[in-house]
């Protein structure tokens, strides 16, 4: 399923229109209507807004799995936490995993300063790590 059909099911499900969704979520109701009409990935600040919102799993709002299940609340500043313990336990640093994965090391110093990654970035993280981006992410 893509985001957009993700998105009408969510809304559906929830008994909400998408500016209400823009009004409750405080994200531009411009912004949520390019989403649907580009297909691409939301902003990861977004995708976490709107996984609270929906209370759904990031794997299965970005139609990468069928599970709904959400663990806890996604806090943005758990991934950068959780991504140092995943280069500690593999014994990895950001310069050799941007070398494995083909990232820019750049990008990946930059999230320590507070920029966030992009979802495809995330999505080809976790997958070297082989976990689930709920994992990734927190």
């Amino acid at each position: 399923m893509k985001f957009r059909e993700i998105f009408q099911d969510l809304c559906l499900e929830k008994g909400v229109t998408i500016k209400e969704v823009s009004k409750d979520t405080k994200i531009k109701l411009q912004t949520l209507y390019k989403l649907c009409e580009n297909e691409r990935y939301p902003t990861f600040k977004i995708c976490i807004l709107l996984c609270n919102y929906f209370n759904c799993s990031i794997d299965y709002f970005l139609g990468l799995s069928d599970s709904f299940e959400k663990k806890n609340i996604y806090d943005e500043k758990k991934f950068i936490i959780n991504y140092k313990n995943l280069l500690k336990e593999h014994n990895l640093t950001h310069y050799t995993l941007s070398k494995k994965v083909g990232i820019d090391r750049n990008r990946i110093y930059d999230w320590e300063n507070g920029k966030y990654p992009y979802i495809p970035t995330l999505i080809t993280i976790a997958k070297y790590f082989n976990i689930t981006l709920d994992e990734l992410i927190g």
